[in-house]
């Protein structure tokens, strides 16, 4: 039993690695987590990609529209994947990351109402 909550939780996006890290003591801290993993070619994980990301995006977009939401900023913007299914007047991300932000501005340089930023530059 115990070694299959074991496997469970190990196989888990995001939760199983760095719980496997952690107890390794190679955890440094999320700045250099994101770091590590973005330059690896990680991405955001599960939750920003596929029906976990539709579902998200439906559930935001509804919000933003039924209570005339002008503006949104979101602390950890990850690769900007769920992003792309977002449906917002004006936004500023916020990740700890400079491979996140730098792959945000990539992605939406030609949109003027996105914003992205580190938190040391707020």
């Amino acid at each position: 039993m115990i070694t299959s909550v074991k496997h469970a939780i190990k196989s888990m996006p995001v939760v199983g690695p760095f719980l496997v890290t952690l107890r390794h003591g190679r955890f440094t801290g999320s700045v250099d987590y994101w770091e590590r993993r973005y330059q690896k070619g990680g991405t955001s994980g599960a939750g920003s990609y596929n029906h976990l990301a539709e579902f998200k995006a439906k559930f935001l977009n509804d919000f933003v529209a039924e209570h005339h939401v002008a503006s949104v900023i979101e602390l950890g913007c990850g690769d900007g994947a769920q992003l792309r299914l977002a449906r917002y007047p004006a936004y500023v991300g916020v990740d700890v990351s400079v491979r996140a932000v730098e792959i945000c501005r990539a992605a939406f340089e030609n949109d003027a109402t996105k914003t992205f930023v580190l938190p040391t530059a707020i």
